[in-house]
This record gives structure tokens, C-alpha cells and sequence, in this order.
């Protein structure tokens, strides 16, 4: 039985896609990039897709770039047909950089160095984006 679970898993493995986007953007005068990758298990209308993200908030005055807040993400999504489970846990960290005395606040109610684990359940609908 265990032969056969791990042929399984490894048949999966090599049929799995490599999922993720880049991105960078920009508000008043602080700036966010974004990298998130994932590992899409799909099997007939299941799809399992472990994943990791990492998010930097930074201030750029010419050419130089001032981090000031790093944020570190795991995440497990689960999809069924429309319907989908989301678990994810962040970590938010303070950066420092020349500029950390002058860093805007990002969340109101968030301690400088806090973490948070968020659960979602929704429906998709339309074309799929994500």
C-alpha cells in the first residue's frame, strides 16, 4: 500500500504546475512588490496549491529604494469546481532603513511585528484570475 501512495504522490508531483506572479505598485509615495509561487496539484476537479508569498513595502526617492515593512506568507488553497478554502498565515516585519523613523503606518490595528492567520471560503465565478 505504501509502494502505491508513493507512486501516487510522485506521478502527481510530475504533473503538477508551477503557478505564481510578480508584481510591483505604487501608492502616494510608498511602493509594493510582490512575489508569490505555488505548486498546483490538480486532480479531476480538486485542486490543492500549497503556496508562499513574500511582500516588501518600500519609499523611492530617485534611485534609491528604503524598505520599511517585509511581510512573509504560507498558504494552502483548495479548490473544488467554484468553491474554495483558503488557510494562510502571515508574518509582518518592521524593516530597518534609512527612512524607518518616516514609514507610514500600514495597518491600524497591527502591531509593527505581528502575524495574522486568515481563512477564507468563496465561490468563483467568471473567468478565473487566479
Amino acid at each position: 500500500m505504501k509502494k502505491i501512495l508513493a507512486l501516487l504522490f510522485l506521478s502527481s508531483c510530475l504533473y503538477a504546475d508551477i503557478t505564481g506572479d510578480i508584481s510591483i505598485g505604487k501608492s502616494e509615495d510608498s511602493y509594493r512588490a510582490d512575489i508569490k509561487i505555488g505548486y498546483d496539484f490538480t486532480i479531476s476537479q480538486l485542486s490543492v496549491i500549497p503556496y508562499f508569498e513574500y511582500i516588501n513595502y518600500f519609499q523611492n526617492n530617485g534611485i534609491d529604494n528604503y524598505p520599511y515593512r517585509d511581510i512573509f506568507a504560507s498558504g494552502l488553497r483548495v479548490n473544488y469546481n467554484q468553491v474554495y478554502l483558503d488557510v494562510r498565515h502571515e508574518c509582518r516585519h518592521e524593516v530597518s532603513s534609512l527612512n524607518s523613523r518616516d514609514r507610514p503606518l500600514l495597518y491600524s490595528d497591527a502591531l509593527p511585528n505581528a502575524s495574522s492567520t486568515f481563512i477564507s471560503v468563496g465561490y468563483r465565478f467568471g473567468r478565473d484570475y487566479d
